[in-house]
């Protein structure tokens, strides 16, 4: 939601309290116009339907005058009768209109409108007659008609009065108050009625003058209801003048005589008043009490239309403060519009351009006091911060594309390093290793220089002492040569008797060799059965593993049986080696004992041969006497040429033992070297 939408509905949201209070008042107003209008409507109809009863009572005091002529009606005596008549007509006419109006039943008035035009027919057609040829009841039969209609009227009244104090409760007071005054009007013309008999001469039984008296305790009862409702009203001055009007002319002279005539009709005197003057007075006097009702709605007309100016001064009291709100409300708008909203659009406006990048646009409504100016100069701000940022972003790009550039260079200058080294770290491992083997292989050829050292030592002073042991034993060569001889010619004879023994043993020997290849191939079937015997357990111990717990004693026994089979082959297996052993003995001993006759076969030609060499040996021991001795002198000289190779072979010894402890570090150096440049470069690369 943008701003311009949040700023009008919050002033809608304020504008809504006065708007709507201002729109009850209107309503209130509007509704308190049309009730006081119907209440204006139905006062004026509950006025109309008023006005009737004194008009009718009139009608009815025409009527009586007709009937009480013994002529015929002319056109004299019709004229009065013909008015009253006309008024009772129009304010019927008045009533109804007035009532439809009010939008009230008017069916009452209608009822006693017809009822009138009935009865007035038959009553002009009575009229138009002489005394003696109308009907008797015509009379009364009229009155009662006209008393009929009356009680319509009434009821029309009732409605119109409760129509009045419902749409207005405050008018009934009044309305109470001049229906009051009616009903005074209305018991008193009555009253007057049953009196004008009396008055008439005609009888008047103890009915009438008991309806006459009770009438004249409702006409008391009323006027102190009239007091009390003038009193409630708080006097004001227009009814109390009624009100002393009424008491100074119904209430005073007006009861006096009418107290007068019951009082003579109850003593059965003659009346103290003439016909010819009652009539005259009875009237007007008897209207003297509408004058209360008169003001009291002319006081109820008064109150209400106060009311309606009231109303219609609410009504326009709430259409200013509508129009003023609904003003105020459009000139804030407008402010705001020109002031906030259209200031924080362009700014909106301004910050969206700098969103986008575009840094070259101009902030306005930076030297402004307000909070707009306070906003304006932040976004200045952010302009310079934007630039900034993207001169940075510039360096930290030409930085970064240096950085990339010396990057590379240091990658490859590590990939070089990387390769170079591990070249030369593969040429010290290589070197170190061959070094390695090659210290190790000076050690052992020192070692065994040493050792052979040692051993030519030993060998050079044990030949220097069999030097000189040969030395002394060459003269005893001389003579033993002579027992050689001899013995050589015995030997002869044992060698030939060696040879048979050896051809007789090879014999025995080769037999035993055959019973010995028997002997394995009996151990070969000791060896197969043995086989399928441990086969045989194996398959024995399966079956009792299936059968359960009913196949572990059985399981028992496969396993002891494979145990001894296991035991047998292996016990088979130790005889066959022995028999293995034993053959190869035997062929040894066939192929020794065969060599033995072919070596004392030799003797045997060899003795023939030292027999002639004997001849020889006798000849050349003065010589090897003598060489004898030069060996013994050569002797010595390899004794201590073989003492210096000895020193010399320790020496190599102890340096192959330093080259070989180099060599085992330089390895582990190298290989530590190899470890230090990988961590070297891969921190380099992750850097």
């Amino acid at each position: 939601m943008k701003i311009r939408t949040k700023i009008l509905c919050a002033n809608i949201l304020i504008a809504v309290f006065p708007i709507c209070m201002a729109a009850v008042l209107a309503w209130n107003a509007v509704d308190e116009l049309r009730q006081r209008h119907q209440t204006e409507n139905s006062l004026s109809a509950f006025e109309a339907t008023l006005q009737i009863g004194p008009l009718l009572a009139a009608e009815r005091s025409r009527w009586a005058v007709v009937f009480d002529n013994d002529k015929p009606l002319d056109i004299a005596a019709a004229q009065p009768l013909e008015t009253a008549i006309s008024a009772s007509d129009a304010a019927l006419d008045k009533a109804r209109r007035q009532i439809e109006a009010a939008h009230l039943s008017a069916s009452p008035i209608i009822t006693a409108a017809n009822q009138l035009k009935a009865a007035r027919t038959i009553a002009r057609q009575a009229a138009e007659q002489a005394k003696p040829g109308r009907p008797a009841t015509i009379a009364t039969a009229t009155v009662d008609a006209i008393i009929a209609a009356n009680q319509n009227v009434g009821k029309a009244i009732d409605d119109a009065y409760r129509s009045t104090i419902v749409s207005g409760p405050d008018l009934f007071g009044h309305a109470n108050l001049a229906r009051l005054a009616q009903d005074m009007r209305d018991v008193n013309g009555t009253r007057s009625a049953a009196v004008g008999l009396f008055v008439a001469g005609l009888p008047f039984g103890p009915d009438r003058l008991q309806a006459a008296t009770e009438m004249t305790g409702r006409i008391a009862g009323l006027w102190q209801m009239m007091q009390q409702a003038v009193l409630n009203l708080g006097n004001p001055p227009e009814l109390t003048r009624a009100l002393d009007h009424v008491r100074t002319t119904i209430m005073s002279e007006g009861e006096q005589r009418f107290q007068s005539v019951i009082d003579a009709a109850r003593k059965g005197m003659p009346s103290p008043v003439t016909l010819a003057d009652w009539r005259p007075w009875a009237t007007p006097m008897l209207n003297n009490s509408l004058v209360m009702r008169d003001a009291a709605l002319v006081v109820a007309h008064s109150s209400n239309q106060d009311s309606i100016a009231k109303a219609w001064t609410n009504l326009i009291l709430a259409g200013v403060i509508l129009g003023v709100v609904c003003i105020t409300f459009g000139i804030v708008l407008i402010m705001l519009s020109a002031q906030v909203t259209r200031r924080l659009s362009t700014l909106t406006s301004t910050v969206v351009r700098l969103a986008d990048g575009n840094l070259d646009v101009d902030i306005a409504h930076s030297k402004l006091p307000d909070e707009i100016g306070a906003m304006a100069r932040a976004i200045q701000v952010l302009k310079e911060s934007a630039i900034e940022r993207v001169r940075l972003e510039s360096e930290q790009e030409a930085q970064r594309a240096a950085r990339e550039t010396r990057t590379a260079a240091v990658e490859r200058m590590v990939r070089d390093f990387d390769r170079t080294v591990s070249a030369i770290l593969n040429s010290v491992s290589g070197a170190s290793a061959q070094l390695n083997e090659t210290a190790k292989s000076m050690a052992a050829l020192a070692e065994e220089t040493s050792s052979q050292a040692s051993a030519s030592t030993s060998a050079a002073e044990q030949t220097s002492m069999n030097v000189q042991t040969v030395a002394s034993a060459t003269e005893e060569m001389t003579a033993s040569i002579r027992e050689i001889s001899e013995q050589v010619s015995r030997s002869n004879g044992v060698a030939a008797q060696a040879v048979r023994e050896a051809q007789d043993t090879t014999g025995s020997v080769r037999n035993l060799a055959e019973e010995v290849a028997r002997i394995g191939e009996v151990v070969k079937l000791i060896q197969d059965i043995a086989s399928q015997t441990n086969l045989l357990a194996l398959n024995a111990t399966i079956e009792a593993a299936r059968a359960g717990e009913a196949g572990k004693g059985f399981a028992v026994v496969a396993s002891e049986v494979k145990q001894l089979a296991n035991q047998t082959a292996k016990a088979t297996e130790d005889i066959s080696a022995q028999i293995n052993s034993v053959q190869n003995a035997t062929r040894g001993t066939v192929h020794a004992i065969e060599e033995i006759g072919g070596t004392i076969g030799t003797m045997n030609e060899i003795a023939a041969t030292i027999a002639a060499a004997i001849e020889e040996q006798s000849a050349t021991t003065a010589e090897i006497s003598r060489n004898v001795q030069q060996a013994a002198q050569g002797t010595g000289q390899v004794s201590g040429n073989i003492a210096q190779v000895h020193e010399a072979a320790g020496q190599t010894g102890r340096a192959a033992s330093q080259v070989l402890d180099a060599s085992t570090s330089v390895s582990r150096q190298a290989a530590d070297l190899r470890r230090e440049v990988e961590t070297f470069l891969t921190g380099i690369r992750a850097a």
